[in-house]
């Protein structure tokens, strides 16, 4: 009750449940009318994102398989398909890349306007409507205020405001406004007079993969150098194959193809062709000061290489084989990175297939197509040359619709029409980890650690953090080589919240090393900028030398609670394979306040529910000793732990469910293998089927069942397991296979009822890899009904498999 003007708090405990958006619903109900609060909260997986994605086209089928581990979070996890009946469609999903990219410095800002530029001419020479039309002019005026925000006094650009301008990035954004220009949108004359000054003010001291982009860009502003491009040919064998691109496209453009051409000789014997594809790999043992500046990668280089043939030599026998390798070679939504597209590669991969398009123009494709998911249709669809230039829409799969293990996705046209189907694939999950150890990328540069500070309020004996608490937190990068362009990411523990503090390093400030006190604060704080969200805190360094650096930020506690925190992660934002990541933590506040959790035996991601997740987390752990996913007293992962907590399935905290017990059926399981003698190298296949099944379970039926299986390492070696598809969703035990050892464990529950004692269970594929006679021993076999009791099991003792050939015993010399 409360009295008039008054105010009260009233707290409860949740536990956050399932991944998504929750709402919170307050109701206020008085004699003088009602009142309804309602809150949306993001709840997101204790996980580390993982991705994987493919790309090509359907010639006319292609098949792709994938993975979805016991650990993904289903509710976190989405496959999407994208099909496309001609490469300007293609395009689409890497401008919407580049356009939902969540970050804004300088080259990445350009990176959205280049492009969008670029394909809306390439469109609107082929008479084809755009669907990014309709925000095409925002774009492009949010994207060009930017920039002109960007521009330093001197003209030139750098990565940020505050950075020391230089010649690639300067030339880069002249290039995209250029092409911004001839796609028809007004660009500030005075902005790129500015920067053209700055850039042949810089010419003379840059790096000669600078100059030559720089000359390229210049030729195509119309305010070309040919004395200059004629005078770096010199150094053309300096040059890697962006740079030999670049050279010769400013040549050409300023009227010398015959030096052009020869330069492009130069980039066509550095190719390296298969069967299908054309394409200039930078090689990463190569990597040097020259690729950070430039943003290297081998998605720039082909897409460059590109460009130069089409403007020179059109027909080379090449060009369809470079177009294939772009468009096979994307990285889900666009290019370069691993899942998350680089920019960079991406704009310039768009930039050279536009060329193309323009070029060769559109084919007028007419076919059927089906699309398959694990054998089942999930779309399918015509193209015709009315539709051919209409998008074919999206296709999603949830993740409760994918299997746990191996998926197939098969894509197929018409063997009859013409026309090409590319296709994009993409998946996306989270995993779920108890916790996260820190990991760097091997030696390739970073390695990360987070430490947590009480700042204001009073210590505690427990750990925890009282309400109002101050709490500094300081990331602690180890550096091995030089590194440019650097993204450090720290997820902020949900109960916090963070204070904007030196969130604006252009400003000036007094810096008592670097000299001058007029120098910029991030000379003083180690960052360019430093970006604030609900969720996260981001710093961008443009360089960092080798070291230690450390970076650290102010938030407080708000909340009671007990908060999982996801680790932070540090890379270089155009070459995403050297990176670092934190261990995870969990912070605590008032945990005295919060009402006591119940025990609930299986719920291993502390969701207060048992899942179908949770199952999965167990029977992944099945042959091994794992305590944490132990729910029965012995120590190793058996069926008695999987099936108690399939039986649990739906038990919520304060409602927990019995394990079931044991029941009287008798289960009898026999190994059998076709042929008893291979030659060493050869495989051959046990295979295990179903005999009687007596009081199997309430319906008398086998439910689940585990077996172990030792071999002989010295004369087979296991090559797979496979379940019979023919069982349909079932869920897998294990495997947990140890060569070393000779033994395999495995098992499944939710087997079909009534299974025929003739048809194959499971197989196993072994190897002969010595002469000789080994046996394969069934060591231990389990089994329940589909009430989930156990059963007795009884299975065939062994096999036993000649392994004939010829083995050659080398003596070993030791020279000394």
């Amino acid at each position: 009750t409360l009295k008039d003007s008054g105010s009260a708090t009233a707290d409860w405990t949740a536990v956050a449940a399932t991944a998504g958006t929750g709402q919170v619903t307050a109701t206020l109900r008085s004699g003088a009318g009602d009142d309804i609060v309602e809150l949306s909260l993001p709840v997101k997986p204790f996980g580390a994102p993982d991705r994987w994605s493919t790309a090509g086209q359907a010639s006319p089928a292609a098949t792709a398989t994938f993975t979805v581990p016991f650990n993904a979070v289903e509710e976190a996890t989405g496959l999407t398909i994208h099909l496309a009946p001609s490469l300007a469609l293609g395009l689409l999903d890497g401008l919407d890349a580049l356009i939902d990219y969540p970050y804004g410095c300088v080259e990445q800002t350009m990176s959205r306007l280049l492009p969008a530029a670029v394909a809306a001419r390439a469109y609107a020479d082929l008479g084809i409507s755009n669907p990014k039309d309709e925000g095409l002019p925002d774009i492009m005026s949010q994207g060009l205020q930017r920039l002109y925000g960007f521009q330093h006094d001197n003209g030139g650009w750098g990565w940020f405001y505050d950075d020391s301008g230089g010649a690639y990035l300067t030339a880069y954004v002249l290039f995209g406004l250029t092409a911004v220009q001839q796609a028809g949108f007004a660009v500030d004359e005075g902005v790129l007079q500015r920067g053209f000054t700055y850039l042949d003010s810089t010419l003379g001291g840059a790096d000669v993969e600078a100059t030559a982009f720089a000359l390229y860009v210049k030729a195509n502003a119309g305010r070309g150098d040919l004395a200059q491009a004629q005078a770096l040919t010199a150094q053309a064998d300096q040059l890697d194959a962006a740079g030999l691109a670049g050279l010769a496209l400013a040549l050409y453009l300023d009227g010398d193809e015959s030096r052009a051409q020869l330069i492009l000789d130069r980039l066509v014997a550095q190719v390296q062709e298969t069967p299908g594809w054309a394409s200039w790999p930078l090689d990463p043992n190569e990597w040097s000061w020259r690729h950070w500046q430039t943003m290297a990668s081998t998605e720039k280089n082909t897409a460059l290489a590109l460009r130069a043939l089409l403007a020179l030599r059109p027909q080379h026998p090449f060009v369809p084989k470079v177009v294939r390798w772009l468009m096979d070679h994307r990285q889900g939504a666009g290019w370069g990175g691993y899942g998350s597209a680089n920019t960079q590669a991406t704009a310039f991969a768009v930039l050279g297939l536009a060329d193309y398009i323009r070029l060769a123009g559109e084919l007028q494709p007419e076919y059927s197509y089906i699309v398959l998911l694990n054998n089942t249709e999930i779309a399918s669809g015509a193209v015709t040359p009315a539709t051919a230039r209409t998008p074919i829409p999206a296709i999603s799969v949830r993740g409760a619709d994918l299997r746990t293990g191996p998926n197939e996705v098969h894509i197929e046209r018409s063997t009859t029409g013409s026309g090409q189907l590319y296709y994009s694939v993409r998946l996306e999950q989270q995993l779920f980890f108890d916790g996260f150890t820190p990991v760097s990328s091997l030696d390739q540069g970073l390695a990360l650690t987070r430490s947590y500070r009480l700042m204001e309020g009073q210590p505690r004996n427990d750990g925890a953090y009282n309400r109002g608490d101050l709490v500094e937190v300081t990331l602690t990068l180890d550096v091995a080589e030089q590194v440019s362009y650097v993204l450090v990411e720290d997820p902020i523990p949900a109960g916090f919240e963070v204070l904007s503090e030196r969130t604006n390093p252009s400003g000036w400030g007094a810096c008592p090393w670097c000299g001058p006190a007029d120098a910029f604060h991030w000379q003083e704080w180690g960052y360019n900028r430093k970006d604030v969200y609900a969720d996260r805190v981001n710093f961008f360094i443009t360089e960092l030398w080798p070291g230690k650096r450390t970076f650290t930020y102010l938030m407080r506690a708000t909340t009671a609670g007990v908060f999982s925190v996801l680790p932070g992660q540090a890379y270089p934002m155009y070459r995403e394979e050297v990176w670092g990541r934190s261990a995870s933590a969990q912070m605590v506040v008032a945990p005295e306040a919060l009402a006591a959790r119940p025990a609930l035996a299986g719920d291993f991601d502390q969701s207060c529910e048992v899942t179908r997740f949770d199952l999965r987390q167990v029977a992944a752990a099945y042959g091994t000793v794992a305590a944490h996913r132990n729910v029965v007293d012995d120590p190793a992962i058996t069926l008695r732990d999987v099936v108690a907590v399939a039986h649990r399935t739906g038990a919520r905290c304060g409602a927990d469910l019995p394990s079931p017990g044991q029941a009287d059926g008798v289960v009898h399981l026999a190994i059998r293998t076709a042929g008893n003698e291979v030659q060493i190298g050869e495989t051959f296949e046990v295979v295990l089927v179903l005999g009687d099944a007596h009081g199997a379970g309430a319906s008398g039926n086998l439910g689940g069942l585990g077996l172990t299986f030792h071999y002989d390492r010295t004369k087979v070696a296991l090559a797979s397991t496979r379940w019979n598809p023919a069982l349909g969703q079932i869920t897998p035990l294990g495997p947990q296979i140890d060569q070393v050892a000779g033994r395999v464990s495995f098992g499944a529950i939710e087997l079909p009822s009534n299974w025929p004692s003739d048809q194959p269970l499971a197989t196993l594929t072994f190897v002969g890899r010595g002469v000789g006679i080994p046996t394969i021993t069934v060591e231990n076999v389990e089994a329940a009904g589909d009430d989930g009791h156990i059963l007795q099991a009884h299975a065939a003792v062994n096999v036993q498999v000649s392994i004939e050939g010829e083995q050659f015993f080398l003596p070993l010399v030791s020279q000394q």
